[in-house]
């Protein structure tokens, strides 16, 4: 075996994870007119009976160009249309091979944006790439939509790929005719946006498809795609601590004639140490072998010669290549610059996928629900109070939703949360237009990447009811007899109580001096819209006089009370005087004999009657009402 050493300057291949795109506002680039075109190269697809049959599959490959270059581009999506029940979709390049469907990361490590060169964003890291997804429009219509984002834009310099999509024919024209469809971009749904916005004047070029009867049968489907690859493509293995060791394969599958092959593997040695390469027999030859390695910079650059073409239908471990795990963290696991070459000295095309490696411990969870209510009415605002943990040992960023049974009720972003660390988050539920009834609440944390424990990423609290009838039971007015009352004389409070909801309803109705309870009585089924006087006699026998007194009546809350802010009314001041206090001045004195002498002998409606005057309240004023001014004369409040 050969091998050839060489040092280089160190390279950091960290990927940076951006899971917030920094918005950046360059100078603004002028387009000419017209603006760049979207799309299909070849832009037409005929096919008929003597090439093609049911089963037979092609490529569709979406491209954009500009009249000038460079030209700006940072965001691009694509809606393309087509007949379902003529052909289906059986691949996508460019897909994303881990779930879920849309994440940020350093795309060109798990294969999003390393299928093409000729991929727009080739060799771009950070942003978004997300698989395909499909809709099915109706009976013979469907839907393809794809895109990518990155976190600024970049300058494209030529023609680039936006993806490429292979279909499969499934149904054959009648005798002597042909199906078509359109393969449509031309929508509101495909465009392109630089750093500014929406980059304007974009032109969108359909394609077409066509199967027409006739001719001799098809060729036979074209051979297996050769294939390179990391195998296992993925090692996540929080147990895999420092000075731990592990191997993976360079495999290769359906290949013919070959003689030489290329590969270059790159690794983060943040992490990882290369130990060994081991380079495997294969159909009884060694392979001549040329190897350049950089410690330093993590990269292992192989040439393996076979003096037998090698021909493989199933696959086959070229060589193994040995690491040290040298502290915890995340590594690629790249395959890259491969070359194929056959006997004549051609190059065989092929797919290339890489790995990777982590020993991080990825948790987030739900540890808790809190609910500002039990029940709302309709309209009502409920907080949500979502307690999410990072129980792993990488800062983590990851959204945090509320949902009412399966109802989404919002989502907040939490950004680079430290190991260990916990945060409350609360999200208002807008209960209006909820249906009536009983809701399961539940907060969830959306998986990182390489999450070990999924299980924990949902919590239950329990549940809130959503009523759309109402309860409201009222106190609408408070009338006492009178505003004053001599101690120990009864005062009459009348107390009106209303139903306001549209239930009927049970409940108390009290009345109260100052916070002094002066009764309590029932009211049973009062219908909705109702309203009933309630009276209650104060006894101010052991009330202290000299004081002004609050007045008030309360209606007890009935069960899902609307309002509980109209239950209580407040009147007013009752003032509470010593006896025999007729003109109110505070104390007991000759005015007040004067104010019953003159009112002497007189009763409810005569000339000279005075209510203020009927000390014992008999109504009528004589010697008894004397004798109890007499009684109390001299009595005066303390000033």
């Amino acid at each position: 075996m050969k091998v050839k050493l060489a040092m280089v300057v160190e390279l950091s291949f960290l990927a940076t994870l951006v899971l917030s795109i920094i918005t950046i506002f360059p100078m603004s680039l002028v387009y000419a007119s017209p603006g760049p075109t979207i799309y299909l190269s070849p832009s037409n697809y005929i096919f008929n009976t003597s090439n093609a049959t049911i089963g037979t599959k092609f490529n569709v490959t979406v491209w954009v160009s500009n009249p000038t270059y460079p030209f700006g581009v940072r965001m691009w999506q694509v809606y393309l249309t087509y007949d379902q029940s003529m052909i289906n979709v059986t691949e996508f390049y460019g897909k994303v091979t881990k779930a879920p469907s849309f994440r940020a990361w350093p795309n060109n490590n798990l294969k999003g944006r390393d299928w093409s060169t000729d991929y727009i964003f080739y060799g771009e890291v950070g942003g978004g790439i997300g698989n395909p997804f499909w809709y099915n429009l109706g009976t013979n219509s469907a839907a393809l939509k794809w895109g990518d984002v990155i976190g600024a834009q970049v300058d494209v310099p030529s023609a680039k790929k936006l993806g490429a999509i292979e279909f499969q024919i499934i149904k054959l024209p009648p005798e002597g005719d042909k199906l078509f469809c359109s393969l449509g971009i031309n929508n509101v749904d495909t465009l392109l946006y630089d750093d500014v916005g929406k980059v304007p004047g974009v032109s969108k070029i359909d394609g077409y498809y066509e199967f027409s009867s006739g001719g001799p049968p098809p060729p036979p489907p074209p051979p297996a795609q050769t294939k390179i690859y990391v195998d296992p493509p993925e090692i996540i293995n929080p147990t895999m601590q420092p000075s731990s060791t592990f191997t993976i394969d360079i495999t290769i599958d359906d290949v013919a004639n070959l003689t030489i092959c290329e590969f270059n593997l790159t690794y983060n040695t943040n992490v990882l140490s290369w130990i060994s390469i081991m380079v495997k027999k294969i159909m009884d030859q060694y392979p001549t072998t040329t190897l350049t390695l950089d410690e330093e910079a993590g990269w292992i650059w192989t040439r393996l010669s076979y003096a037998t073409p090698i021909t493989t239908s199933s696959p086959l471990v070229l060589a193994t290549i040995g690491f040290h795990v040298d502290d915890l963290g995340e590594s690629p696991l790249n395959l890259h610059s491969t070359q194929l070459t056959n006997s004549t000295a051609q190059p065989i095309t092929h797919e290339t996928s890489g790995g990777f490696f982590s020993n991080l411990m990825r948790d987030v969870a739900i540890v808790n629900v809190v609910r500002s209510r039990s029940w709302a009415y309709h309209g009502w605002p409920v907080n949500i109070t979502v307690t999410a943990k990072n129980l792993g040992n990488k800062s983590e960023t990851f959204d945090v939703k509320a949902y009412y049974d399966s109802n989404l009720i919002g989502a907040l972003p939490i950004v680079g949360l430290a190991p260990g660390a916990e945060i409350n988050v609360t999200i208002t539920w807008n209960t209006t237009g909820v249906p009536e009834g009983t809701y399961t609440i539940k907060g969830e944390a959306t998986t990182v990447p390489y999450e070990i424990n999924t299980a924990n990423n949902i919590f239950i609290d329990g549940t809130v009811e959503i009523k759309a009838f109402i309860h409201d039971v009222a106190i609408i007015n408070v009338i006492p007899s009178r505003g004053w009352v001599f101690q120990g004389n009864p005062l009459n409070i009348t107390v009106t109580a209303k139903n306001l909801g549209n239930f009927t309803e049970t409940f108390d109705v009290k009345a109260y001096y100052d916070s002094n309870l002066i009764g309590a009585l029932p009211i049973v089924g009062l219908a909705p819209g109702a309203e009933i006087n309630v009276t209650f006699t104060w006894n101010t026998t052991d009330v202290e006089p000299c004081h002004n007194y609050t007045i008030k009546g309360e209606a007890t809350a009935v069960s899902f009370e609307f309002n509980m802010t109209n239950n209580i009314y407040i009147d007013g001041k009752v003032k509470v005087r010593f006896v025999g206090d007729v003109d109110g001045d505070g104390k007991v004195d000759m005015v007040d004999m004067w104010e019953v002498a003159q009112a002497f002998g007189s009763y409810p409606g005569h000339p000279r009657w005075n209510p203020g005057a009927d000390i014992n309240g008999d109504n009528i004023i004589d010697m008894v009402d004397l004798w109890l001014i007499a009684h109390n004369f001299g009595k005066a409040c303390s000033p």
